[in-house]
């Protein structure tokens, strides 16, 4: 996984982390852990992943001879990533939502009623 994150590349360490957590988890994951895994206000808990494998494995895939962030600078960048991604996930339903109601549960391409 190590040599997966690293040659998913990245300009800046932001970049990279931010490419590394996108090819790893969807969004609708990421909406729902948070670093610590305590639960927000008026919300459901979350999984932390401060101490996970998975974190472990990102952070020594972004450190390369030419990038050497210290572990700070990475939890940090990993909670700006993932502070918006709930409110992302919102989005993302409630586009498929309305998806759903302007094509009537049909297929966008599919044939219409009444059409041979």
């Amino acid at each position: 996984m190590v040599r997966m994150i690293r040659n998913l590349g990245g300009a800046s360490v932001r970049d990279a982390l931010k490419r590394a957590w996108y090819f790893i988890f969807s969004i609708k994951v990421m909406a729902n852990v948070n670093w610590e895994g305590k639960p927000k206000k008026e919300s459901q808990q979350k999984q932390g992943f401060k101490d996970s494998i998975i974190t472990a494995a990102v952070f020594a895939g972004i450190k390369t001879a030419a990038r050497k962030p210290d572990k700070f600078e990475m939890e940090n960048e990993t909670r700006k990533t993932m502070r918006s991604m709930p409110e992302k996930y919102r989005k993302n339903c409630d586009a498929e939502k309305e998806d759903e109601m302007d094509t009537g549960n049909r297929p966008v391409n599919g044939p219409q009623p009444g059409v041979p």
